[in-house]
């Protein structure tokens, strides 16, 4: 699982990140899309499945550094 360090040992971790691998391999998911720790990184697979982010983040704490405005779909 990817984890995002920053928290790693935190009591608060389990709001921020969950072991979900299993799930994503079972049931073969295409593209799982994930948010809420305002952090960017590259996309990445678990199993088959393409695990991408793209966060915008607290402006007035400057993490929208990451974010692409270009990433955007219609569901």
């Amino acid at each position: 699982m990817h984890q995002n360090v920053s928290y790693k040992g935190n009591e608060l971790s389990s709001a921020f990140q969950s072991n979900l691998d299993d799930f994503i391999i079972e049931n073969n998911i295409h593209t799982w899309i994930y948010g809420h720790d305002h952090h960017n990184v590259k996309s990445f697979k678990i199993g088959k499945t393409n695990i991408l982010t793209n966060q915008l983040g607290y402006i007035f704490k400057k993490e929208q550094k990451k974010f692409d405005f270009t990433k955007a779909f219609d569901i």
